[in-house]
């Protein structure tokens, strides 16, 4: 078997071609066969190219050439595959045979199949027959049964009629059966049916105008009943869902006609243009009160309709009626109350803006809210109890964007009255302080908005809002008419035009946040009414602005007389400590020197030019005494720091401490309090008349009104020059050295006497044994020692 094997594959080998390209090329190469292999050969072309020479027995010689190598080549292919062919012609052979025994087997199937069919149909075509049968009488039992149900219905239909309007619910349920029967396509064409076809809907149209009746006599006076009667009569007849929305449509539809007539006024055929503004007032005040009164009814009809339908469940699908016709939370109620508003709104919103009904409306919004605000609260009253409160809430939300346009406007026109009256107040050219009476006029202003905007949170605090920014625009304006300059705080001299404005000012300012807490005040406790948190903030803001501005111009003018009059008094140390024997005018007979003369004077000039020309006594008096209290302990300062006093120093202080207290006598009239009244600064006062006449182990050892430091400072000028004062040792003048201890407290007080000891001992120590040092050293020693701990 190997050897057969390898015999076929070396025959195989031989036989095949070694290179079956290299035998086509050698023919394709030929010129004369080359136009026989290509695809385009064409005959004709071929034979009219060779005439056209005239070598056709050349041509024919090549050709035959040519056929005659092909042939050769044919036959040796053959013999080279003789095998080969034979095999392929004997399995042809074999496919063949093999075909027909198929094809018999197949012909004897289809005869088989052909005779089975013929037993198998005659059965089948009986049994299709049979059914037809029974389907037909099916059909037509099914027809007769809804036949005699149909007359069945119609006489249970025609006895229900007879019962009058107690039997309308249930004739209303026969007809909705008797309706579907009827639009059943198979009994069309049943005499029987089309005999009642007539009637059916004569009595159909009687019951839904029966219905409808019991609707509206429902919805009128809110009965129930007659409500729930209809209801179920076009639940039954299954057009509940669009009765009801015709019902609400009809409704709204009213509505719309108001609403559009409310800005065409018309009256008596006459154009709005020849209207006067009195006959628009009225007839826009008429169609209000006919919108607010279809508003109410609407809602009340529609909340009514929605809890009896909440209340009753249809028959089939045992669904709420209220689920039927309205399935989103809130029901039909809540829908209408948005439908209305939406209507209201788009009315609203759409008017031109020059017609004058529609300003009347932005001018009395507050009346306008209260009205409709008025009718909202009664319907929430009234169904408060069916209604979630989170939609009575959407449903004043959307109450108050209806109106929103105649609001915006409203607290626009509020802002421009208040701007007005600011303005006119500022002309720009004269640049003086406003006049009370337009400050009261703006007042009234202010007090007129907020009485009109005490029903309604939220446009109290839009007025509100408009008082803050009308008070801003007030304090701009008087800030810019401030004089900044130095003119206005030379209060050595006699008031400048400068100093005066800005005391006008001062005035004005204070006038204002008087009448406005007042305003504000009255307004709560006139009406009873308290204002909201935040529009308590926005008016305890306003008059902050307003303070602060007063403030702003106050303070710096004060500060100036309060540097003036405490210069005055450190300039005790530039005048001689003698007694000026020329009696004053006011004070006969009183002896003083002439810095007390000079230092009265300067306190009549503050009082007279400055204070005196002040209206704002409660914020002056506070400051007033203040500077009284500074200027006595000042004094009692600059008392004690003196370098050095001699007896004859001391009695003429004396005598200067007496005077003193006349001398502040003028600023009485702006503190309210004499200096007897003033407390510790005036026991210093006291206490340091006591101190010029004791020795010093008396003044260490007794118990004074006098702050340690004051009496520590005293007790210097009482030694000799070698011992520096802390004054000295500053290096500072007598006004900026008591200013320093006006302002500082009282242990850098001591620390400042213990720096002038611990110099003067450091002096000692250097000079050695040598020197004698002062007797009241150690005493002063001592004592700074014990006010240090105390003040510990």
């Amino acid at each position: 078997m190997e050897e057969q094997h390898h015999w076929k594959k070396k025959q195989q080998k031989q036989l095949a071609p070694e290179d079956d390209e290299e035998v086509l090329e050698t023919f394709t190469n030929q010129e004369s066969l080359k136009p026989f292999f290509e695809e385009s050969f064409d005959e004709n072309a071929y034979v009219t190219s060779i005439v056209s020479v005239k070598l056709i027995t050349n041509q024919l010689e090549r050709l035959q050439v040519g056929i005659d190598a092909i042939q050769k080549e044919l036959n040796t292919q053959v013999a080279n595959r003789h095998a080969d062919l034979i095999t392929q012609a004997t399995g042809i052979q074999k496919l063949e045979d093999v075909l027909v025994m198929i094809t018999s087997r197949v012909t004897t199937l289809h005869k088989n199949v052909a005779r089975i069919k013929t037993k198998v149909m005659e059965p089948y075509e009986k049994i299709v027959a049979l059914s037809n049968k029974l389907v037909r009488m099916q059909t037509a039992c099914e027809l007769l049964r809804r036949a005699n149900k149909f007359v069945s219905l119609i006489t249970k239909l025609k006895g229900h009629i007879r019962g009058g309007d107690n039997e309308m619910i249930r004739a209303a349920h026969i007809l909705f059966e008797i309706q579907n029967y009827m639009a059943d396509s198979r009994l069309r064409g049943v005499h029987v049916v089309e005999r009642q076809r007539t009637f059916v809907i004569e009595v159909k149209e009687d019951l839904e105008r029966k219905a409808r009746e019991k609707l509206r006599q429902g919805l009128y006076p809110l009965k129930h009943q007659s409500l729930t009667a209809g209801l179920q009569v076009f639940s039954n007849l299954g057009v509940l869902k669009e009765e009801v929305e015709n019902l609400i449509s009809q409704k709204l539809k009213s509505l719309q006609v108001a609403l559009s007539s409310l800005f065409t006024p018309s009256i008596q055929g006459r154009q709005p243009h020849s209207l006067t503004d009195s006959e628009i007032r009225a007839y826009v005040w008429d169609v209000i009160n006919t919108v607010l009164k279809l508003f109410l009814k609407i809602s009340f009809e529609s909340r009514t309709l929605h809890v009896v339908m909440k209340k009753k469940k249809a028959q089939t699908s045992y669904l709420s009626f209220s689920e039927i016709v309205e399935p989103s939370t809130g029901g039909i109620a809540h829908r209408v109350c948005f439908d209305m508003l939406s209507m209201m709104k788009k009315e609203f919103t759409s008017t031109q803006v020059n017609s004058k009904a529609k300003r009347v409306l932005e001018a009395n919004f507050p009346k306008v809210l209260h009205l409709f605000t008025e009718k909202w609260r009664k319907i929430s009253h009234n169904f408060n109890a069916e209604t979630s409160s989170q939609l009575l809430r959407q449903e004043g939300l959307a109450l108050r964007e209806c109106l929103r346009c105649f609001e915006d406007a409203y607290v626009g026109g509020s802002l421009s009255r208040m701007f007005d009256n600011v303005n006119r107040m500022f002309d720009g050219v004269t640049f003086a302080a406003p006049s009370n009476e337009d400050i009261m006029e703006l007042i009234k202003v202010m007090n007129a908005e907020l009485l009109a905007s005490q029903t309604d949170a939220p446009l109290q605090f839009s007025i509100v809002r408009n008082i803050l920014k009308a008070c801003e625009s007030f304090c701009l304006k008087t800030k810019k008419i401030v004089v900044p300059d130095a003119s206005a705080l030379a209060v050595s001299m006699k008031a400048s035009v400068s100093m005066k404005r800005n005391i006008s000012l001062v005035n004005s300012l204070f006038f204002f946040s008087e009448q406005f807490s007042k305003a504000m005040d009255g307004v709560e406790l006139s009406l009873r009414i308290k204002f909201s948190p935040e529009c308590r903030s926005l008016l305890a803001k306003a008059k902050q602005r307003c303070d602060d501005l007063l403030l702003s111009v106050f303070t710096p003018l004060f500060d100036s007389s309060r540097v003036y009059l405490l210069a005055s008094v450190s300039k005790m140390h530039d005048s001689p400590l003698s007694v000026n024997t020329s009696a004053s005018s006011d004070h006969l007979n009183k002896q003083c020197t002439q810095f007390m003369e000079e230092l009265k004077i300067d306190v009549s000039h503050i009082q007279e030019q400055v204070f005196a020309r002040f209206e704002c006594i409660s914020i002056l008096q506070p400051y007033v005494e203040s500077l009284m209290r500074e200027m006595m302990e000042f004094y009692v300062i600059n008392i004690c720091i003196f370098d050095s006093l001699d007896q004859e120093d001391k009695l003429t202080l004396t005598a200067d401490l007496a005077q003193f207290e006349i001398a502040l006598e003028p600023l009485v009239q702006s503190s309210f309090k004499r200096p007897q009244e003033l407390g510790a600064q005036y026991k210093m006062l006291r206490a340091v008349r006591l101190v010029l006449f004791k020795e010093p182990s008396e003044i260490i050892a007794n118990t004074l009104d006098l702050p340690k430091s004051f009496m520590l400072h005293y007790l210097f000028s009482q030694t000799d020059r070698e011992m520096a004062s802390p004054r000295m040792c500053d290096g500072s003048d007598y006004f900026d050295y008591g200013n320093w201890m006006l302002q500082n407290s009282e242990e850098k007080r001591l620390e400042s006497s213990h720096l002038a000891l611990s110099k003067y001992g450091r002096k000692q120590s250097s000079r050695g044994g040598s020197y004698q040092q002062h007797p009241l050293y150690p005493l002063l020693l001592s004592f700074h020692a014990s006010a240090t701990s105390n003040n510990k």
